[in-house]
Order: C-alpha cells, then structure tokens, then sequence
C-alpha cells in the first residue's frame, strides 16, 4: 500500500465532486453513466507531505486497516501479491526498510526487468524506473512500491498495455510532467452502492463498467499524466479517505 500523510491540483476533466482533504491534498470524482473514477491530486512540493509504503512487518493488511495504522489521509492499494497473499511481487521498501528478498521483478512469474516501481526520497523526489531494465535498490529510495511493468504511460507516450482484456476496477499511480504532481486512481468496476457515488445520489444504486488496460491508460492520459503505472486491480483497488474506504470493490 501507498500511504499520504498530508498534501493540489486542478485537472480539467468531468469531475462532479471535488473535495479539498488538507492543503495540497484534493479528492475528485469523475461520474458519468459508464464509469465512476476516484482520483486524489497531492502536490509533491507541499510542506508536511510525508510518504510511506507499507513495511513486511506489517503485512499481510488491508488498504484500510494500514490506513488507520499510519493514521493517513490517503491510502490506495500497491503491487500484486504472491499467492498467499503476504508479498508483493516486485521491489518494495517501506520506510526505508526493504521487503525480505523483494527485487525488480517478482523472480517466477516475470524475467528481470518485466516488472516496474515507483520509488521516492525522504525529499518527495519520485520517479518510475526505466523500461525493461533491472535495478538494484537504492537506500536513498526510502520508499517504493511495485506495478505492472507493461507501462500505462512513459514519458509523454500513451502506451496501449494488453495483461488483460477485461472491463475491471483498477488504479494506479501517476505523475506530471513536472514530478511535483502525484494522482493516485482508482476506478469503479460492476455495482457502486454503499460508498459509491451512486449512493450519494438521491440514494440510487448505479452499476458501473471497469477500463480494460488501455482504457484505463487513455484514462490517465486525458488527467495529464506524463507517466503512469498500474497497481494491482479488480477485486484488489482500494483508495482509503481518512481511514474509511470510499469506494466499492468488485468481488471479483
């Protein structure tokens, strides 16, 4: 899990809800008949902002249960995890403190180099690593965090990723082309109805469709993200408000 304890934005988009959570930090959803899409905005350059990946000491938790534990404003949901669901799969360090055996790629499944991360200094420096390359960890990279190396978008170039093709919930991490602006994405996939902005509706239930990959790249591009990667989706999306969930998960 990514975690954002504090930090702006204004993208030109379909939004229907915006919600300011503290300064530098804004909370949007983009509504239509289709689609329901939560994405937070956190200027990088605020003062305060503190970034945090979860640790291996405190796996294996929930989006929510690590939100209330880091006491964040905002929380979503990281890398795949291996089948008993206690590890990422690529590179992750929380804190300063790197996962037990975790590299680059997930060593089974993918080759060196077919897996991507996200990684920050304490200075809320960020960057994603390069394309198809294996990289070592870093010890100023004090926190990092894992994603599906067939890119959604890198440097300006709206790719076209195919893992699969399927009409799922999703998110993903992405930044401008400045670095300063980070948005965190998740979107909505079959029923929204308790937490979902459906719900907030004259309390009507709404269903709405997932983003393939690509869709879901095209998405992220339209928001102005110079590059973007995609964390684990379906069942797994997750965005964490203050410690409450706010949207609704498919249970697939």
């Amino acid at each position: 899990m990514l975690s954002l304890i504090v930090a702006f934005g204004a993208i030109a988009h379909a939004t229907i809800y915006s919600s300011d959570l503290t300064d530098g930090v804004v909370w949007n959803v983009d509504y239509t008949s289709e689609h329901e899409v939560h994405f937070v905005e956190v200027d990088l350059s605020a003062p305060g902002l503190y970034l945090r990946v979860s640790r291996e000491d405190e796996a294996p938790m929930t989006t929510s249960a690590f939100a209330e534990l880091s006491d964040s404003i905002v929380t979503i949901n990281g890398d795949w995890v291996d089948t008993d669901y206690s590890r990422p799969l690529g590179l992750s360090v929380g804190d300063g403190w790197q996962w037990t055996d975790s590299h680059d790629w997930d060593g089974s499944i993918n080759p060196p180099g077919d897996w991507s991360f996200l990684a920050c200094r304490a200075s809320k420096e960020c960057f994603f690593d390069d394309e198809n390359s294996y990289q070592e960890w870093d010890w100023v990279w004090q926190n990092v965090v894992g994603g599906n190396g067939d890119r959604l978008i890198v440097d300006g170039e709206l790719r076209t990723p195919v893992w699969d093709s399927n009409q799922r919930p999703r998110s993903g991490v992405c930044l401008d082309t400045t670095g300063t602006l980070m948005i965190l994405v998740v979107a909505e996939g079959d029923e929204a109805g308790e937490n979902g902005i459906g719900s907030w509706l004259e309390g009507t239930d709404y269903t709405f469709d997932g983003f393939t990959p690509s869709e879901f790249a095209a998405y992220m591009y339209d928001l102005g993200c110079w590059n973007a990667m995609s964390f684990d989706g379906g069942g797994s999306s997750d965005l964490a408000l203050n410690g409450a969930r706010v949207n609704d998960r498919s249970p697939s």
